[in-house]
């Protein structure tokens, strides 16, 4: 994903652009990765679906 965002404009996509501006490739696809998984534990968590965030 890291790799294939290329002009993307969804709020992930902005995220890693940005993160990528700071920090070398192998530490924001970890980083990406712990949000993912944030992510779909907060979901497990709560019995929820996924909700596309509105505004980044």
């Amino acid at each position: 994903m890291v790799s294939r965002i290329k002009n993307k404009q969804d709020g992930l996509s902005c995220w890693i652009r940005e993160q990528l501006t700071k920090n070398h490739l192998n530490k924001t696809a970890v980083a990406y990765a712990n949000k993912l998984v944030r992510m779909a534990w907060a979901i497990l968590k709560n019995g929820e679906d996924y909700r596309t965030p509105l505004a980044q």
